[in-house]
């Protein structure tokens, strides 16, 4: 009699036990697919970014590059300062914030963005959506690509980390 009492204990502690194993497993897969969705933002990513207006210059088509170099000295001169002036913020609530220079005057966009799959960067600015490939992201740089450039001039955004 004792020997199935013991057994009967024994079952009904790995039952108990087998049971508070599958809610952990239950409830680590639940955090886990609720992180996957609702992660928008990689650590690597937040911050400010300085565009490298050289770096991106260089990358511009064959087509564009020949526009580019008809440009009056003016224009070309303000096109490149403008380039170089670019920081985008990236918080890690989700918003986006790009900063620029045209002319003699400042500018500035707010608004929104999400990273899907890892490697597709999607800014929302007021209703607008643009979707970039992230092609590289460091601690100190990132690469973007226009993933559909076909009005576009840059090929390839290219940024370096600034404090």
């Amino acid at each position: 009699m004792n020997t199935i009492t013991s057994l009967e204990k024994i079952c009904h502690k790995m039952n108990r036990y087998l049971q508070n194993s599958l809610w952990i497993i239950f409830f680590l897969t639940l955090v886990g697919v609720s992180k996957s969705f609702g992660q928008t933002v990689p650590a690597n990513l937040e911050g400010k970014w300085k565009m490298d207006g050289k770096s991106v210059l260089k990358e511009m088509s064959p087509l564009n590059k020949e526009k580019y170099k008809k440009m009056s000295t003016d224009i070309r001169k303000k096109f490149e300062r403008s380039l170089g002036s670019k920081i985008f913020l990236f918080s890690s609530e989700g918003v986006f914030q790009a900063e620029w220079g045209l002319g003699d005057k400042d500018q500035r966009v707010e608004g929104h963005f999400k990273v899907l799959k890892e490697e597709i960067l999607n800014v929302d600015i007021n209703g607008q959506e643009k979707e970039y490939l992230i092609e590289k992201l460091t601690s100190s740089e990132l690469i973007l690509s226009p993933r559909d450039n076909k009005a576009g001039v840059l090929l390839k955004l290219i940024f370096t980390r600034i404090p």
